[in-house]
Parts: C-alpha cells; sequence; structure tokens
C-alpha cells in the first residue's frame, strides 16, 4: 500500500541581515534545514548572496526570496547553487506562470541554461538530461499574501512545475484591512485554503512567520515547511534572554 504518512516538518528561518559565510553553517548546526535569503526586503547585493549560496552547500538548503520583476536575478541565484525562490505576491496564475518560467528550464520554463557554473558543482553535464534533473531538483514556492490570491489558489495551485504554496501573514493582514492582527480568521481561512489547493496538487505547504501561535496553527493544519523568526531576531532573543538570565543571577 502506497505511504499516507504525512511529510516531516522543514524548519528554517530567515537571514534578512547578515551576510557573513558562517551563517549558514551555524544555522545548519543548529539543526535547521534550510534557510531564506531574503532579497526582498534584505540590502544584499549579488556577492553577498552568492557567497551565502556557496556556503550553505552540503550543509542547508538555501532559498532566496525574489520579486518577480528581478528575473535576472532568479537565474543568477539559481545557477549558484540555490534550492529554490521563493516568489512574493504571487496573486494570480499569471504571476505563477512567470514564477515558474524564470526556475525551471523548459519545457516547464524558460530558464537560460548555462552549465557549467556551481549549480552543477563546475562539472560537464548531459545537457538534455541534466535540464530534466534541475527541474525535479529546483523549488518555485509561491508566497500567498494578498486577498485576491486566496480566490484563485486553485488556478494558482495548477500551474504545472509549481512546488510549494507559502503563507505571507504580514502582507495578507495589511491587505486584508487588518494588519498586525495575528488572531483575524483571514490567517486560518487561507492556511485552510492553501492545504486544500497545495494537497489537490501534490505541494508542499509552508508559512513564513515569527508569531508562536500562527505557527502553532499552521502545523495542525497540516503546514510542512515552516520559515521561522529570522537570524537578527533569534539573535536579539538569544542576547535578551543571557541579559535576563545573568541579571536575574546578581539580585
Amino acid at each position: 500500500m502506497p505511504d499516507r504518512s504525512p511529510p516531516p516538518l522543514r524548519l528554517g528561518t530567515m537571514i534578512c541581515e547578515f551576510a557573513g559565510p558562517a551563517i549558514p553553517r551555524l544555522l545548519a548546526s543548529a539543526g535547521l534545514g534550510f534557510a531564506v535569503v531574503d532579497g526582498e526586503h534584505g540590502a544584499f547585493d549579488d556577492g553577498q548572496v552568492t557567497a551565502l549560496i556557496a556556503a550553505a552547500h552540503d550543509a542547508l538548503d538555501i532559498y532566496v526570496r525574489v520579486p518577480l520583476s528581478e528575473r535576472a536575478r532568479v537565474g543568477r541565484y539559481l545557477d549558484a547553487g540555490a534550492t529554490g525562490i521563493v516568489a512574493p505576491m504571487i496573486s494570480t496564475r499569471s504571476d505563477c506562470e512567470r514564477l515558474v518560467e524564470a526556475t525551471k528550464y523548459p519545457p516547464l520554463g524558460r530558464r537560460g541554461v548555462s552549465t557549467f557554473r556551481a549549480h552543477t558543482d563546475f562539472q560537464r553535464v548531459d545537457v538534455a538530461e541534466y535540464l530534466g534533473r534541475a527541474n525535479a531538483r529546483v523549488r518555485a514556492l509561491a508566497q500567498i499574501e494578498t486577498v485576491a490570491a486566496l480566490d484563485r489558489l486553485d488556478a494558482i495551485a495548477s500551474v504545472p512545475g509549481l512546488d510549494g504554496l507559502v503563507l505571507g501573514p504580514n502582507d495578507l493582514l495589511t491587505d486584508a484591512g487588518a494588519p498586525g492582527h495575528f488572531g483575524h480568521p483571514v490567517l486560518d481561512e487561507a492556511l485552510r485554503a492553501i492545504g486544500v489547493a497545495a494537497r489537490s496538487h501534490q505541494l508542499t505547504t509552508g508559512v513564513i512567520t515569527s508569531n508562536a501561535a500562527l505557527a502553532s496553527r499552521a502545523l495542525a493544519l497540516g503546514c510542512t515547511w515552516l520559515s521561522w523568526s529570522s537570524e537578527s531576531a533569534l539573535l536579539h532573543r538569544a542576547a535578551a534572554d543571557a541579559r535576563d538570565a545573568f541579571l536575574e543571577a546578581d539580585r
């Protein structure tokens, strides 16, 4: 009988501020399975992103969040060996088709072909064979963070070559007129709808958040890809906890 057990949880974090090459290895040593380099809000240049990708090699999966308007960067980061791309603000089937077009080789997409690079470990490959293998390996994740996207989830999820749907709660709440209200019903509605669409089309379900209550609800509803907090927030929390512990001990 087929294995119907749920896929294991993949836990990662966002790299938002620090481009040091030790960061991916440090996160891997802590037991995380992936990191997302924030190319949407983070002030990273191409050299810093590719250095982070190189440092993550064989340590943990590394994604880059890149707006669709920056297609050239998508190709460069995948050629540098990124595990995949998280595309923000996917609201229509056309948006999702553009994501797949940028991340996958023909016949699924139109990613430019350049094979003697980091993504092939600088090995000569059989190009025809490699393109299919790369399409199966590279992950294209659509970030769902608008009310309009919720109304079009099945059309978005049905795009061939898409690998996952990821909830972006901050922008969704803002778009729904309830910024910062993590108890708002639109989030649970979105998690349920994403789960239904993902199961129907055999996609990964994910969420990017630093809200513990939302993360718990997402896991309860079947989320298997959780980007929790960020490297800067985790450092801040650890420093504050250490301060509090020493102040308590000094009383």
